[in-house]
C-alpha cells in the first residue's frame, strides 16, 4: 500500500473497522508488524495487538514490544522483558537486548551487555 494511502487510512475520522483489521493482518503476513500494531489499533483489535507478541518477542524488538503494552494499557511482566532480552542478545541488538535487561531488573545480563558495547 502507498505510504500516502496508509497514512489517509489511520488519520480518517471515519473507518471501516474489518477493513483496519483486514490490513493488519496483510502487513503481520509480510513481516511489516509496526504497521500492523498501527491498523490493529485504529481498529482497537486488542486481540489481534496481543497476537503480535509472541513474533516481536522472537524477533527482540523492545520498540514494538512497549508499542503494544502502552496500547494494552499495562505494563509486560518480568519474564518477557527476559525472554525478549535474550532474543535481543542472540540475534545482536544489544540496546533492546539492554533495555529488555533494564526493564526486568537483570543487573548481571545488563552489566554483561555493557561490556560488550565497550569491545
Amino acid at each position: 500500500m502507498p505510504c500516502l494511502k496508509k497514512r489517509d487510512l489511520l488519520n480518517a475520522s471515519v473507518f471501516d473497522r474489518r477493513q483496519c483489521i483486514a490490513y493488519g493482518r496483510l502487513y503481520a503476513e509480510a513481516g511489516n508488524l509496526s504497521d500492523a500494531i498501527d491498523f490493529f489499533a485504529k481498529a482497537k483489535a486488542e486481540d489481534e495487538i496481543k497476537a503480535l507478541l509472541p513474533k516481536i518477542i522472537e524477533e527482540g524488538d523492545a520498540f514494538l514490544f512497549q508499542k503494544i503494552y502502552n496500547l494494552l494499557g499495562t505494563s509486560p511482566p518480568k519474564e518477557e522483558w527476559e525472554r525478549l532480552g535474550e532474543a535481543a542478545l542472540r540475534l545482536g541488538k544489544l540496546e533492546f537486548a539492554a533495555r529488555a535487561f533494564e526493564n526486568s531488573g537483570n543487573k548481571e545480563r545488563l552489566k554483561e551487555i555493557n561490556e560488550k558495547r565497550l569491545l
